[in-house]
C-alpha cells in the first residue's frame, strides 16, 4: 500500500472513537514489561511469531497479548470463524495434559460458575514441538486495570470477589483442583467485541510496530509481508458502538464499565493447578503465597482463598500487601506476621523448617483489627473498612483447616 493510500485510510478511520462499553489500551503494560529476547533461543524456547503472520492458514496474528514463564499469547483474527481469538503458544516441548483436561472439563460445563473462566476453544501442535491453545478473547488483566486505575472502590472489589469465588467454587469443589496461582495477572476482564477492532486500529495507527506489540526478539521488525491490507480489512468491519461514543476513555468511565452487568472477571491460567494434599514448595507467586506452603504442609482449597484475599486487598488499596524480597520465604512470613499479628506455632508443625521470624509489628490485638489498621493506613474510608474486614478476615485465617473456602464465603456473605 502506498503512503498516500495509507494516509487516506487513517483519515477515513480517524473519527472512530471508543464506545461507552468499549475497553481501550488492553495490553498497555506490554509497552514497559515484556518477555526477554533470549527466551526465543535455547532448548526450551518460545516460538517466534510475527505480527501479520497467518498460523495454520486460519489465525491472522494482530499483536502480542501477553506472556508468562511458559508461554506467549497473541491476539488473532480467525479467518474462518470471522472473529477474534487468543492463541497461547507454549514453549518448546512444554505440554501440560492436566491443564488441557481442566480447560476441556470447564468448557463442557454450562453453569454460572463456568462463565468466570476464560473459555477454551481448541488446541493443536505447531512445528510438532509447540502446543497452541485457542481461547476466547478477553480484555486487560486485573494487573493492567490496577496500573491504569491504581486502586478500586469497594463495589468493584466486591464484584471481583463474587466472580472469583464462583470460579473457585467450581474448580475447588466440582473438579477438586487447587488453582495454585491466584494473582492480578491471572484474572482477566471481559470486554466488548468492538474493543478488539479498536485494538487492531491502534496497531495500524502505530505504523504496525511499537513497544510490546511484537515478539521481544523482533520488536521493531517489519510485520509479515503483504499483511497490512488484511489489518485494514479487519478494521473495516468495525461495528458501530453501543450506547454512543466517548471522547476520552477516562478512569471514571472505566470504573462504570467494570461495574456494568455485562462485564465479567474471569480466571485464567490453570497451568499450576494441582490436587489437594500435595506438599509442593513455593506454590503461587511470592506475594500471594500461603504461610502453610512456606512450611511445605499439604495444601487445601483454602490456599486459593488466601491468595484471592491478598489480591483483593491490593486492588482496594493500590499497594501490594507483602513487600517483595527475592522470593525469600522468611521475609514473606515476616510480612504476613506484620500484617495479621503473631501466629500459634503449633499450626505450622513441620520438621526441618524453621524461620527466624521476629514478633509482629502490627498494632492491633486481633487479625481483624490489624486488617482494619492496614486499610486505614492506605487511606480507605471507615465505611469501606466496616464492609471489607468481615470478608477478608476469614479468608486470612492462619490455620488452613479453619480458613473459609469458596462455598462457605458465598453462603455466609452478601458478596
Amino acid at each position: 500500500m502506498t503512503a498516500k493510500k495509507e494516509s487516506d485510510f487513517l483519515k477515513k478511520y480517524a473519527l472512530i472513537k471508543p464506545g461507552v462499553f468499549d475497553m481501550t489500551h488492553l495490553y498497555a503494560d506490554l509497552a514497559e514489561y515484556e518477555e526477554k529476547p533470549r527466551h526465543y533461543s535455547g532448548r526450551r524456547n518460545q516460538m517466534r511469531v510475527t505480527m501479520g503472520q497467518i498460523i495454520r492458514r486460519q489465525y491472522f496474528v494482530v499483536r502480542k497479548a501477553g506472556f508468562g514463564v511458559s508461554s506467549v499469547t497473541w491476539l488473532c483474527y480467525d479467518k474462518k470463524a470471522k472473529d477474534f481469538v487468543v492463541l497461547k503458544i507454549l514453549r518448546n516441548h512444554e505440554q501440560d495434559e492436566q491443564e488441557l483436561k481442566i480447560l476441556k472439563d470447564i468448557a463442557e460445563m454450562d453453569s454460572e460458575e463456568s462463565q468466570h473462566f476464560v473459555k477454551y476453544l481448541a488446541h493443536f501442535q505447531l512445528k510438532r514441538i509447540h502446543t497452541c491453545i485457542v481461547f476466547e478473547p478477553l480484555g486487560c488483566t486485573l494487573r493492567t486495570a490496577m496500573n491504569r486505575q491504581w486502586s478500586f472502590a469497594w463495589p468493584v472489589v466486591k464484584k471481583l470477589l463474587n466472580h472469583m469465588l464462583k470460579a473457585l467454587s467450581l474448580l475447588n469443589f466440582d473438579l477438586n483442583i487447587l488453582h495454585g496461582d491466584i494473582k492480578p495477572e491471572n484474572i482477566l476482564v471481559k470486554c466488548s467485541k468492538r474493543s478488539f477492532f479498536l485494538e487492531t486500529l491502534n496497531v495500524v495507527r502505530a505504523g504496525y510496530k511499537g513497544p510490546g506489540m511484537n515478539a521481544a526478539c523482533s520488536s521493531m521488525m517489519d510485520i509479515a509481508s503483504g499483511s497490512k491490507n488484511y489489518y485494514k480489512r479487519i478494521v473495516g468491519q468495525c461495528p458501530a458502538p453501543e450506547g454512543g461514543t466517548i471522547d476520552n476513555d477516562d478512569g471514571q468511565n472505566f470504573v462504570r464499565l467494570l461495574l456494568h452487568e455485562s462485564t465479567l472477571f474471569k480466571l485464567c491460567d490453570v497451568g499450576n493447578a494441582q490436587e489437594y494434599g500435595e506438599c509442593q514448595h513455593n506454590v503461587a507467586t511470592y506475594e500471594y503465597r500461603t504461610p502453610e506452603n512456606v512450611f511445605r504442609l499439604p495444601l487445601t482449597d483454602s490456599a486459593d482463598i488466601w491468595s484471592l484475599a491478598m489480591t483483593s486487598i491490593e486492588a482496594l488499596t493500590g499497594e501490594g500487601v507483602i513487600p517483595y524480597k527475592e522470593d525469600d520465604n522468611e521475609n514473606l512470613l515476616q510480612g504476613i506476621v506484620n500484617l495479621l499479628g503473631n501466629y500459634d506455632k503449633d499450626i505450622f508443625t513441620s520438621p526441618g523448617y524453621y524461620y527466624d521470624v521476629q514478633p509482629s509489628t502490627a498494632k492491633g490485638s486481633t487479625p481483624e483489627e490489624n486488617i482494619a489498621i492496614h486499610l486505614r493506613e492506605n487511606k480507605i474510608d471507615d465505611t469501606t473498612i466496616a464492609a471489607a474486614v468481615p470478608i477478608f478476615a476469614p479468608m486470612l485465617i492462619y490455620d488452613r483447616r479453619v480458613r473459609y473456602n469458596a462455598k462457605k464465603m458465598l453462603r455466609l456473605f452478601d458478596i
